[in-house]
C-alpha cells in the first residue's frame, strides 16, 4: 500500500516547531539513556573504534526497524485493507536512531578521525563452503529470507598450493543478507585450496588493481595458496563480458576464515 503525499503528511507538512519539539525529546531521550547506561564505552578507546560502535548502533537500530515493518505476505500483517503496524514501537526506534546519529557527528565534531584504521576498503563478499548448496540456499531462505539466488559455474586456471591446477566451482550468490555479497562455495572438480574444509571459507574483498593490493598486504607475511583466472562462467549476466583474477591468502589459522582479493576484469567484445 502507498499511502499519497498528503495522506503521508496528515494534511499538512510538519511545521518548525514540531521539528524542535522533537529534538527537545530527543535530549530528553539522550539524558535518560545516559543515567541508565552511562558513556564510559564512548570514552575508553580510541575515536577510531568509538566509530565503528556508532555504526553498529545504527546498524542495529535498522534492523530492528526492518523487523518492525517488514509483513510477511500471508502472515497476517494485513487486516480490513491497513497494514499493521505497531507505531508506537517503530516511534521509539526512530528517536533511537536519530540520537545515535547524532552522537556520531559529535564524536566527528570532538577529534579528529583517522579514515587510515583500514588496509584494504571493507568487506564485499562473505563465502562459506559447503557441501550441498540446494539444500543450503532452502535453509538461508526459509530462516533469513535469502531466496533470490545468482547461480554460476565457474572453471578457473591458475595455481593452487604452488602448483598449476584447473578448477571447476558451482557457485551461488545472494544480496538479501545484508550490504555484502553471500556466497555458497562447492568445488565439483580440480585441485583447490579448501581441499574439503567446509565452513567459513574467506572474506572478499573487491579491488581495482590486484597487484597494487597484493603489495598492501605483503607486510602482513600471508602466504597466498590459490590464485587463479576465471575462463568461464554459466551466469548469462556475465558469461561473455567478465572474468575475475583472484587469490587466496591461508589466514585461517591467524583470523578463523581466508582472505581473498578479487579483481574484474571486462571482456572487449569482438563485435567493437
Amino acid at each position: 500500500m502507498i499511502l499519497s503525499l498528503a495522506k503521508r503528511l496528515g494534511g499538512g507538512s510538519p511545521s518548525q516547531a514540531c521539528y524542535e519539539s522533537v529534538l527537545a525529546e530527543l535530549a530528553t531521550l539522550r539524558l535518560a539513556k545516559v543515567k541508565e547506561y552511562g558513556e564510559a564505552r564512548y570514552e575508553e578507546r580510541d575515536q577510531n573504534f568509538n566509530m565503528v560502535m556508532t555504526y553498529s548502533d545504527l546498524y542495529r537500530k535498522f534492523i530492528r526497524l526492518r523487523q518492525l515493518l517488514w509483513i510477511p505476505v500471508g502472515q497476517g500483517g494485513v487486516s480490513g485493507g491497513k497494514l499493521a503496524f505497531d507505531i508506537s514501537k517503530i516511534r521509539q526506534e526512530l528517536l533511537d536512531l536519530a540520537n545515535y546519529a547524532i552522537m556520531g557527528v559529535q564524536l566527528i565534531d570532538q577529534k579528529d578521525i583517522s579514515p587510515t584504521y583500514r588496509i584494504l576498503p571493507g568487506v564485499d563478499q562473505i563465502a562459506f563452503a559447503v557441501e550441498d548448496p540446494v539444500f543450503v540456499r532452502q535453509v538461508l531462505g526459509q530462516v533469513f529470507g535469502c531466496t533470490e539466488w545468482l547461480l554460476d559455474t565457474v572453471i578457473a586456471e591458475g595455481v593452487v598450493h604452488g602448483h598449476p591446477a584447473r578448477n571447476v566451482a558451482e557457485l551461488s550468490f545472494n544480496y538479501q543478507a545484508g550490504p555484502f555479497e553471500l556466497e555458497l562455495l562447492a568445488y565439483q572438480e580440480g585441485p583447490n585450496w579448501l581441499a574439503g574444509r567446509i565452513g567459513c571459507s574467506h572474506l572478499g574483498i573487491h579491488v581495482i588493481d590486484l597487484v597494487v593490493a597484493k603489495q598492501v598486504l605483503a607486510g602482513l607475511g600471508w602466504k597466498i595458496i590459490q590464485e587463479v583466472q576465471t575462463v568461464s562462467h554459466t551466469n548469462p549476466a556475465i558469461k561473455d563480458t567478465r572474468r575475475y583474477h583472484y587469490v587466496i591468502y591461508d589466514t585461517v589459522g591467524v583470523i578463523g576464515f581466508d582472505v581473498k582479493l578479487i579483481q574484474r576484469i571486462d571482456l572487449v567484445s569482438a563485435e567493437k
